[in-house]
């Protein structure tokens, strides 16, 4: 698969235009590249893009491991529960029944202890004569999926407020509501979604938005980007679907001012393992109030932050992370985004998985 994407890759990119003579890599209209279009690794316990039979054979290998580490439903529970007795391990589950579903925790651990040093996507870009700034996908649902994005040379968010539900049967269905009358507490819209996946130090562009027909309030979608993309300090937003008009040149002219305090989101390498997906839907979330106040973004580090925001929030994904260097903190003793179940669930797993590595386990697990 990965040889079959860098050919398709290098076909297209070496490509020469028939009109300028130029291969697509040396053309100077070519301004950003994403290598792929809202995918990742990191989809696959979040939305339904995964062929069904990837899954079953991901799923079918996962339980097999965890027969072969622990050998039965017995040995799997003790090393999934902790020291206050949560199990991580549901009733229904067991390895023998090749039931145990594929936990965000342990399917990323081992890209956690053991990173990968071996060749990346745009090292093949580089190497067939890509010049312009790259980036890997334009959709992120968690942390781990926002950082191993971070190493390219961008970040980038598609988003839509209230996108129809085309799958809907009989029917298209829709939500005809304004986002400048939403609830912006506990409902995430366009900004939000894409203040969730900045990073501290990497441009980001907004490669699709939009509030998509038939929708009645879609005309308010391009002045509230524009505005609070230049509050934000964004790169670029491209508008999906339809042609450029005059409120655009609130963005180009930068008829808004950058917000002058930043906010860094601080995320320890605990947090991202330890969140679940589509954070910014949690029902608590730092993502809802304040990108209408400060530049947001977030901030990524092993144990200690070392950003300079005027003030860092902890991302309340697990208690870790050391913020003395910040300048101003708020910081979490417990991580408050999750309902009780789940946090049940994180918090058993997180501590196994912090003795079987020979970890010092997390505050909320002694």
């Amino acid at each position: 698969l990965i040889d079959l994407q860098k050919e398709f890759a290098t076909q297209l990119l070496t490509h020469r235009n028939p009109y300028t003579g130029n291969r697509y890599v040396d053309e100077p209209a070519l301004a950003v590249q994403e290598i792929t279009n809202e995918n990742s690794l990191f989809y696959l316990a979040n939305t339904e893009l995964t062929l069904p039979s990837y899954m079953d054979q991901l799923r079918q290998r996962w339980n097999a491991w965890l027969i072969e580490r622990y050998g039965d439903r017995a040995g799997l529970a003790k090393a999934w529960t902790n020291a206050q007795g949560l199990c991580a391990l549901r009733a229904e589950e067991d390895p023998a029944k090749n039931n145990v579903a594929l936990p965000l925790k342990h399917l990323y651990a081992d890209l956690r202890d053991e990173p990968y040093d071996g060749p990346r996507s745009h090292d093949h870009l580089r190497s067939i004569g890509l010049k312009c700034p790259i980036t890997g996908t334009n959709q992120d649902f968690s942390d781990a999926s926002n950082l191993a994005n971070a190493v390219c040379d961008f970040t980038s968010r598609n988003n839509y407020w209230q996108h129809p539900n085309v799958r809907a049967k009989p029917f298209m269905r829709f939500a005809n509501s304004a986002a400048v009358r939403s609830d912006i507490v506990s409902t995430a819209n366009t900004v939000a979604n894409v203040c969730s996946s900045t990073v501290a130090g990497k441009p980001m562009i907004v490669p699709e938005f939009n509030a998509p027909w038939p929708n009645e309030y879609r005309a308010e979608c391009l002045p509230l980007m524009a505005a609070y993309g230049r509050l934000q300090g964004w790169d670029g937003l491209l508008y999906f679907a339809y042609g450029r008009g005059d409120p655009a040149l609130i963005f180009l002219r930068g008829d808004v001012s950058e917000a002058q305090a930043t906010v860094h989101i601080g995320n320890s390498l605990v947090d991202c393992f330890s969140t679940r997906p589509r954070r910014a839907s949690d029902r608590y979330s730092p993502y809802r109030v304040l990108p209408y106040i400060s530049k947001l973004r977030n901030a990524y580090f092993d144990d200690v932050y070392q950003g300079d925001a005027d003030v860092a929030i902890s991302s309340g994904h697990s208690a870790s992370g050391d913020y003395s260097h910040a300048k101003h903190a708020i910081v979490f003793a417990d991580w408050p985004y999750t309902d009780e179940a789940a946090t049940a669930r994180n918090r058993a797993a997180s501590s196994a998985c912090a003795r079987e590595h020979g970890r010092r386990p997390l505050p909320w697990c002694d």
